[in-house]
């Protein structure tokens, strides 16, 4: 929150393409940073990241612009931020912070009414951003838009519910886990109804933006499965002392779905599979094949947002998910 705490005199001053805001000042930024960490930085060192982080031009011409060399000859008066010999730069000023604008404070007063937020932070910790916020209220630091501003369509009518007590704690204490790489102990209702209880390694917390809900992904510690698990369906959680594996990646499926270019379906198709690493595998006249990389576990899910498209969307291969999705519609129609 240090960012917040800058002086509102001073940044509400700055114009939004102010070059404070620009890549010159955050690279620097960084530069300056490691310097102080590491006592000198090389000038391969500083290329490098130029280059990484910046324009093409900035690798050849960002050493010259930070530092003063050993030349007598140097303006006395020129302000630099580094001192050189040539081959290491040793910082002569003290890291610095780039100063939030007006824009991000408004955005970071919308997010924090979004009630999501009060899953990662608790109610103290948003009351003190609120308040820093508050300080630049004449300014203009106002939300740029409201609850009532959104239009949601195409979602589930189940959705979790952010402001429950219980669900805050296990949410926040899976999530503990996670940053922590411990082991948990999980007591859930199963899909029959029945109370559960098992020995699971937490994975990650997957947010599904159609049914608004949160889902953990973890493996089992008996047999190594991955399985997805709703959130709102576990009553309680405890974290043992026993660190995690290493995180391992699932192995992903591949899905090939042709979609026409019927009411704007490629459109909304590159939205709707947007969580997924989806890569265009030809490409016809209103008409493209979309490969989609997918966990085994979200295959159901992805099954339904290809249905969701009509007869616009219709899946190539594998023929194990096309006859999946026979059977899927089979049943439905009753045959």
């Amino acid at each position: 929150m240090q960012e917040l705490k800058e002086r509102k005199a001073f940044h509400e001053k700055l114009p939004i393409h102010h070059e404070m805001y620009g890549r010159y000042f955050t690279i620097t930024a960084k530069l300056l940073k490691r310097a102080q960490k590491r006592g000198q930085l090389s000038i391969q060192f500083i290329r490098r990241a130029a280059k990484f982080m910046g324009y093409s031009e900035m690798a050849s011409r960002l050493p010259d612009m930070l530092a003063q060399g050993n030349d007598d000859n140097d303006d006395k008066d020129s302000k630099f931020l580094f001192k050189s010999d040539g081959s290491n730069f040793t910082t002569l000023v003290k890291p610095v912070t780039r100063p939030l604008s007006l824009l991000e404070r408004r955005w970071l007063a919308t997010i924090l009414r979004d009630p999501r937020m009060g899953l990662f932070l608790d109610d103290g910790e948003i009351e003190q951003v609120a308040d820093l916020l508050r300080d630049s209220r004449e300014a203009g630091a106002e939300p740029l838009f409201d609850e009532e501003d959104y239009c949601r369509f195409d979602v589930g009518h189940d959705a979790d519910d952010c402001h429950d007590a219980d669900f805050r704690t296990i949410f926040r204490t899976i999530l503990s886990a996670l940053r922590d790489r411990r082991v948990i102990e999980i007591e859930y209702v199963g899909y029959s109804g029945n109370p559960r209880r098992k020995e699971v390694t937490p994975l990650k917390i997957e947010y599904s933006m159609k049914h608004d809900l949160f889902r953990l992904i973890y493996k089992e510690s008996e047999n190594g499965r991955i399985r997805p698990l709703r959130i709102r369906r576990i009553k309680r959680v405890s974290i043992s002392s026993r660190k995690a594996d290493k995180y391992e990646s699932p192995y992903m499926e591949e899905l090939s779905v042709s979609v026409s270019n019927e009411n704007s379906s490629l459109e909304r198709a590159h939205i709707r599979f947007a969580n997924y690493r989806v890569s265009v595998e030809s490409v016809q006249p209103d008409k493209r094949t979309l490969k989609i990389s997918y966990p085994r576990y979200e295959e159901n899910e992805l099954i339904e947002a290809v249905l969701s498209f009509g007869p616009a969307a219709k899946v190539v291969e594998p023929e194990r998910v096309v006859e999946k999705i026979r059977a899927k519609l089979y049943s439905q129609l009753g045959c």
